[in-house]
Parts: C-alpha cells; structure tokens; sequence
C-alpha cells in the first residue's frame, strides 16, 4: 500500500513539473512529511545521503546563521531560510525514490510525460501569436516579444507566470527527450514510434523556446546541446557548431525583430542589461560590506535601494542579483557559495560518472545537460532560486541520486 502511494505521489511530482507550482509543492510536501514519518518510525534504516548532500546542508547551515548574525525582521529570516528547503526536498525525495526504486518507473511513465510536454509546449507556441490563454482571464497581461509596425507578438509563457521560468523549465524538458530521442535512434532506428515521439516533442519543445524570447536561455540552451552532443556523438557537435549559426543567421535575416534580440545580448546600451550591470554593482558592493556570511538569503532584494542610493544609480531597479552564483555570495557569503558550488560540482561528477558506466547513459546524458542548461543561466538570471526551475532541477538530482546508490531490494511491500 505505501509503495502504491509513493509511486502515485512521484508521478504526480513529475507530471506537475511542466504545469503547477502548487501541485509541485503539494506533492514534494507530502512526499517529505511521509519520509520524515519513515525515518522517525524506523529503528533501523538504511536511508543514505545523497551526492552532494552534505555540502548543500552546509549551504542551508550557512544560510541559517547568516540570517541570525544579521538579525533579519521575522518575516524575512522565515523566507530566507525557508528558500532553502530544497536540500531537505532533495534528501526524502531522493530516499523515497530509491525506496520504490523510482528509476525504473521513470522509464516507463516517459513515454505518458512526453506527449504532455509536448501539448504545453504547442499551447506556448500558439501563445506567441494569438496572446490567447486557457487558464487566465483577460486582465493577465504577456509580456510582449515584438510590438512595432502593427505587428503584436507575446513571449511564450505556458502555464507559467514568466517566460524565462517557461524557457529554463522546458529546456530542462528538451534535454531529456532529445537524448532519449538519441538512445531510440541507435537503439532501434529512425522508424521506431518512440523515435518519432521524442523527437517530435523535442522539436515543439525547441520552437517554444525560441518563442519565448529568452536570450539567457538561447545561450544557455545552445552550450547544453552542445553538451549532450558531445557525449551522444563527438561528430555531432562538429555538425552543430556549422548548423546552429547558419540556423541563427537565418532566422536573424528573415526577422529583424528576432535580430535585433539576439544583438541586444552585446549592446551594453540595452535597458535589460544596462539594469543587470547596476544590480551586479550594487550587489558586489553588498558582498565587499559582508564577505563570510552575507547579508541573509534573498535579503538583498531588500537591501538593493539603499545601495542603489549610496553608489548614486538613479531609477534603478530594484531585484535579485540577476545571477544565482551572486546571489549565494551576496546572500551567504563566501562560505555559502562555496557550499553551493561544492553541491553542484559532486552532483555534475556523479552524473558523468554514470554517463561513462554506461547503464543508464542517456538518462544521464539528459540530466546532465539540463544541469549544465540550468547552471549556464544562473549567469545572467538567478534561475536555481526560481521555485518551477529548482524543483525541476532538484527532481532529477533526486532521480539521479538514485540511480547512483541504488537500492536493490526495496523494504517496502505493494
């Protein structure tokens, strides 16, 4: 019976992913409360951490002092610490997983996770050009890509409220399916019916993702192809590099308005990135103020205007630090972001690990790519700390985890 539970809860876990935060959090909620019940009711276990634990609860213990030695109002030192529950979410999710032996189920449910992306990821294509929406009414404003020479375009969004959260969530998604569509290809050949499935959705996944006007995500989506490339088949990569600028250069010249987005990226006079290197100062100066522990987690958001005020930046807006890696050191300090970099360098090491094994190298393979994906971004965008990213990232490091220390006989009985 619990077993029976565990797997409807994960699966509801995954199939949230592309389309509800709440249902993210309703399920990750009670998939901990039910491994906390486990591990208390156990005189014996045998839970094991997960890779990369210990420095990411380092991250949380960093985070933890840092809010009290800075002596944050209430309501802020409960955001800032609770921003950090992930580590916890990782550690039962990743445990329950490997409880159910969940990788193994995961292979089954991909084909019914598939066609689900790929109806949300067609919703969000159209969305670009009809602005129309299912779920909202007409009050909820897009965010405009193209609005010149009567011409009106909205930025693919889904079900989401962003669409740099779209982009990063479904790029994520792009990269599993598109190393599924590898295994398939070399597995079975290009008539296989799963071949076409993943291949398919993966090519409306990439259309909405070019849709969704994000250049961090462009860029951070191009080095994760070119990642999965290399481990897929090094040749491959040779045949990206000459295919994906001539795709670029043509889709440049055949719209000026996808042109003039992609050459924003160096026009350091563009309002979006003239307003990152404002945030970016004001945030170092944070960071020179309060080097070891940091300000408090996500208490820079807070704390931005008065630096604003001192550095004498004028209008300047007011956010994140609009990188994640920032946002640790600023946030933690020097020890939290070594902390969180600690974690992600075990993570990324245990996932080449596996890729090299062999078992299960395109599950690996995917994985990596959306970490790779997703850490690329946290350069220009404080990705991780977005909740449908970090949940979409932490599932598949629990899913990960899991295939790495695998158990081989679960406890638990249907």
């Amino acid at each position: 019976m619990l077993q029976t539970v565990l797997v409807f809860l994960l699966s509801v876990y995954l199939f949230a992913l592309p389309i509800s935060l709440g249902v993210m959090e309703m399920a990750s909620s009670l998939l901990c409360i039910i491994g906390l019940v486990l591990m208390v009711s156990r005189q014996k276990t045998d839970w094991r951490v997960p890779v990369g634990f210990w420095p990411a609860l380092g991250l949380f213990t960093v985070g933890v002092i840092s809010a009290f030695q800075n002596d944050l109002p209430q309501k802020h030192l409960i955001h800032g610490i609770g921003k950090l529950r992930w580590v916890f979410v990782y550690y039962f999710i990743f445990n329950l997983m490997r409880e159910i032996n969940f990788p193994v189920k995961f292979k089954k449910l991909l084909p019914y996770f598939t066609p689900l992306v790929g109806l949300v990821a067609f919703f969000a294509f159209t969305q670009f050009w009809t602005g129309l929406d299912l779920l909202r009414d007409e009050n909820f404003v897009f965010s405009k890509a193209i609005d010149e020479g009567g011409v009106l375009r909205f930025r693919s969004i889904g079900f989401f409220n962003n669409p740099l959260t779209y982009g990063y969530v479904y790029s994520g998604f792009f990269c599993i399916l598109f190393a599924q569509a590898a295994r398939v290809f070399f597995e079975k050949g290009i008539k296989n019916k799963f071949f076409l499935l993943y291949s398919l959705t993966s090519l409306i996944v990439f259309a909405s993702i070019v849709t969704s006007y994000s250049r961090g995500v462009w860029i951070a989506l191009a080095f994760g192809i070119l990642v999965a490339a290399y481990f897929i088949n090094k040749k491959l990569v040779k045949i990206l590099l000459v295919l994906g600028p001539i795709f670029v250069v043509a889709l440049a010249l055949a719209d000026s308005d996808f042109q003039n987005r992609i050459t924003s990226v160096v026009n350091f006079q563009d309002n979006s990135n003239s307003e990152r290197i404002e945030i970016w100062r004001a945030n170092w100066a944070m960071f020179k103020d309060h080097p070891w522990l940091g300000v408090g987690y996500e208490y820079n958001d807070v704390l931005i205007g008065k630096y604003f005020d001192k550095l004498g930046i004028v209008d300047g807006h007011e956010s994140h630090a609009h990188n994640d890696y920032l946002q640790f050191l600023v946030g933690t300090g020097i020890f939290g972001l070594l902390f969180y970099l600690g974690f992600i360098f075990v993570l990324l090491k245990k996932n080449y690990n596996l890729i090299i094994d062999g078992k299960n190298k395109y599950i690996a393979i995917g994985t990596l790519t959306l970490f790779v994906t997703i850490l690329v971004g946290n350069l220009t965008e404080c990705a991780f700390k977005d909740a449908e990213i970090n949940h979409t990232f932490i599932f598949f490091a629990s899913l990960i985890a899991s295939l790495a220390r695998s158990k081989k006989n679960s406890r638990l009985k249907h």
